[in-house]
């Protein structure tokens, strides 16, 4: 995994750039293994950035979210019906 990392970034040539990683997700040894691969890069803490790029979302994204609520709304409406007295 992380050569392929190494190698995505450096085909970018961004590999004696800065590297953004999220720290709560990252663990030391995939940090020191990415350090020694990409021995010009510089590493940063970025989770502030990625919850950021989470919460912006895509017409396409909202619009399946949206979806998504419809489906579970009609399950659970469906779901309670069934599980009034005199129901299936």
């Amino acid at each position: 995994m992380h050569e392929a990392i190494t190698a995505v970034i450096k085909e970018r040539g961004v590999d004696a750039g800065n590297i953004g990683l999220e720290e709560d997700c990252c663990t030391v040894s995939t940090f020191q293994k990415l350090q020694a691969l990409l021995p010009k890069a510089t590493f940063k803490y970025a989770s502030e950035i990625f919850q950021l790029a989470r919460t912006v979302k895509e017409p396409e994204e909202i619009k399946l979210i949206r979806e998504s609520v419809s489906i579970g709304e009609s399950a659970l409406k469906v779901a309670i019906e069934t599980a009034k007295p005199g129901g299936y």
